[in-house]
């Protein structure tokens, strides 16, 4: 593929507006104060400095190898999502890019997100715009399919007296909702659904066109095209899941970037003076996790805080303890990826410039190692 002449807007996307960065993580450090302090109200300031005090620094060291596998398994999931089905074959120094980049988008204030950076990648890398959105959906769905697995089976041996007693609610809905979501799924994933839905098309109004009745129009035509590509991405999601062979890197790669974040939790657990059993771990985590990826200023600095402490309380951590480990895993999770993200901000002009000449595999369906 030739090199594209690079614009301004190439790069436009990922710039960092520097008020809007410090704005947001004086707002995020701001929140979580408040947090602590809502937590100590309810619970004892004196029990949560006691644990402070007695914290093993140790585990803390040993938390960020989590975060470490966590990049890794990412990265290998992107590649082997991208190529899927004769997608770019992004190389793992383009790779590492985006994913460094994305992960510190949204705390780092940038005009992007990190689906809006993975959307410019692929487009960039030469698929089309509804071919880059659904790949980037199929992205995210099936790293909550993955997580959704783990949380059923977690919640299976927990009703089954293998685990510790959790709340009978937060184990009934993982198994309710995750297996309907996987039956619906696998029923708009079929090719004749892919072929029905996916190609669902309405002509928008002409640009000159105004008034209410275009502009309704022409969200109608939006909210079609999305739901096709919606489709899409599902059935991207089913073609590697029935090829796990073919796309080794898709499913392993998110079992790991969970894992490892999970063990990051766990470390900062350990480091309070806490060992859940591995079953309540992962219940926990997921059902926290439900509230932590919503896209909230800052990573949803406070909020998601909260809802992670309470989440670990619901299956036995007392809640002084459950905030400060919980603190500690967002210190990993939010915080440190601004890291990775600002090192290779100055490498994004040149991730611009090799996405027009990423290779493809030679034949469509395959290209799907990690």
């Amino acid at each position: 593929m030739a090199r594209r002449h690079r614009s301004s807007r190439d790069t436009d996307l990922l710039d960092i507006d520097g008020r809007k960065a410090a704005t947001a993580l004086g707002i995020a450090t701001l929140l979580g104060i408040v947090a602590i302090g809502v937590i100590g109200i309810v619970t004892d300031y004196g029990k949560m400095l006691d644990a402070v005090r007695k914290a093993e620094p140790a585990w803390f060291a040993v938390a960020a190898l989590g975060q470490v596998c966590a990049y890794v398994g990412y990265i290998v999931a992107y590649r082997s999502v991208s190529r899927a089905r004769g997608g770019p074959c992004l190389d793992y120094w383009a790779a590492g890019r985006a994913v460094a980049v994305g992960f510190g988008a949204f705390v780092l204030g940038s005009s992007a997100g990190g689906l809006a950076v993975d959307f410019w990648v692929l487009h960039r890398a030469g698929e089309s715009v509804h071919q880059a959105t659904r790949r980037v959906l199929a992205l995210n769905t099936l790293q909550w399919l993955v997580l959704g697995t783990l949380a059923t089976a977690a919640a299976a041996l927990v009703l089954a007296g293998l685990g510790p007693a959790t709340p009978l609610g937060v184990s009934i809905a993982w198994l309710v909702v995750v297996p309907a979501a996987t039956i619906a799924g696998a029923w708009f994933s079929r090719d004749e659904q892919v072929e029905r839905f996916g190609k669902l098309d309405v002509d928008e109004p002409p640009r000159r066109a105004k008034g209410g009745k275009a502009w309704g129009a022409r969200l109608w035509a939006k909210a079609v095209g999305l739901f096709g590509d919606a489709i899409g991405g599902v059935g991207l999601v089913r073609f590697m899941v029935l090829r796990p062979l073919r796309h080794p890197g898709a499913i392993a790669g998110f079992a790991l970037y969970w894992l490892g974040d999970m063990f990051t939790l766990y470390a900062a657990l350990r480091a309070f003076g806490v060992e859940l059993d591995p079953a309540a771990l992962v219940l926990a985590y997921a059902t926290g996790y439900v509230i932590v990826v919503l896209p909230l200023p800052a990573g949803a600095g406070g909020a998601a805080e909260l809802a992670m402490a309470f989440a670990l309380h619901l299956v036995g951590v007392p809640l002084g303890t459950a905030i400060l480990a919980s603190f500690a895993y967002r210190f990993y999770t939010v915080w440190l990826p601004i890291v990775p993200a600002l090192l290779f901000l100055p490498a994004v002009r040149g991730l611009a410039e090799d996405l027009p000449n990423t290779p493809r595999p030679a034949h469509a369906g395959g290209g799907g190692g990690a």
